[in-house]
């Protein structure tokens, strides 16, 4: 669990720099007491954790990538993964971190509404991916 909060913490500050520390740190106690435990966690190990990815039926709680692992496929590896396995699948993901927008966009997600984070006053983005038929 120490290593997955680690990835999380880490590549949460670089993607998130308009956030603050005080909204991550709530956030990594979150996924340490709930999202770890109760969503269904699927991680890539070379070594050590360098992505993971949390899922609870068609809904996507938490893609990370480490940092220094990023652009290498992991991510895409893991939402792939999940993709296989869902005729949809829904994630949220803030507005102010466009590389991740444009990560689920060429992943074909598209944007299902917009509302505003209760705990930052950010924008949020819902994304939905559909298997075509």
């Amino acid at each position: 669990m120490e290593e997955t909060l680690r990835v999380f913490r880490s590549s949460c500050i670089a993607s998130h720099p308009f956030l603050k520390q005080e909204f991550i740190q709530k956030s990594e106690q979150r996924m340490r007491e709930r999202t770890l435990l109760e969503f269904e966690t699927e991680v890539f190990d070379d070594g050590g954790i360098r992505a993971f990815l949390c899922q609870k039926n068609s809904y996507i709680e938490a893609l990370f990538v480490d940092p220094p692992f990023q652009q290498r496929g992991l991510g895409k590896a893991l939402l792939d993964h999940a993709k296989a396995r869902s005729t949809v699948v829904h994630l949220s993901v803030f507005a102010q971190n466009p590389r991740a927008l444009k990560f689920y966009q060429r992943e074909e997600f598209w944007v299902v509404k917009l509302s505003e984070h209760h705990e930052t006053g950010e924008t949020v983005v819902l994304l939905k991916w559909e298997a075509r038929k």
